[in-house]
């Protein structure tokens, strides 16, 4: 289930996304809101009660839904990431190297998508929504699943199991700073 609320003191709990497996991603643009889980599942609402399946075009698992300068993006394993200026109709795409991606960010002066994943892994690409997008590997010099990204006016930080934290003000070189926690 889901719990909505407009006030923070009065919430709404919807109709549940599916049976079985796990409701991992959600975000929401423009009045709909988008939930991703297993096997490619996508499902979208405006109301958050009724909930329409979408065709993905992928079974790879699905980890999360973001939004970036009005185009939707859900992250998932096996390299997938699947784009859409609608919400509705999705572009499968590949960030070329079979980990699984969890989070990216965009630095808006520059251009510049950053996205983490499994082992470690930092891609950064100019344009993902490209019919052919070119991703660069970057090194973390970590090996840990990498799970969470922010842009905050000038610097990236990457948070990562195991307390992990690394900060770049480039998006190209990374620096990991030393996480008081070692909690997964």
């Amino acid at each position: 289930y889901l719990l909505s609320t407009f006030d923070f003191n009065t919430f709404t709990q919807s109709q549940p996304l599916s049976n079985s497996g796990n409701n991992l991603g959600i975000c929401g643009m423009t009045g709909k809101v988008i939930a991703v889980s297993n096997g490619g599942l996508i499902k979208e609402t405006s109301d958050l009660q009724t909930w329409t399946s979408q065709t993905s075009g992928t079974t790879v698992n699905l980890h999360s839904a973001i939004t970036i300068n009005g185009v939707y993006y859900i992250l998932g394993a096996s390299g997938t990431y699947l784009t859409s200026y609608d919400g509705t109709t999705w572009t499968v795409r590949s960030i070329g190297a079979s980990i699984d991606i969890y989070d990216m960010t965009m630095n808006a002066d520059k251009n510049l998508f950053v996205a983490v994943g499994s082992a470690g892994s930092i891609y950064s690409s100019i344009n993902p929504i490209a019919d052919s997008p070119v991703w660069t590997l970057r090194t973390s010099n970590v090996t840990t699943d990498l799970t969470k990204i922010i842009y905050n006016s000038s610097t990236y930080y990457v948070y990562g199991k195991a307390g992990t934290i690394l900060k770049s003000t480039d998006g190209l070189s990374w620096t990991n700073i030393n996480s008081v926690t070692t909690s997964t």
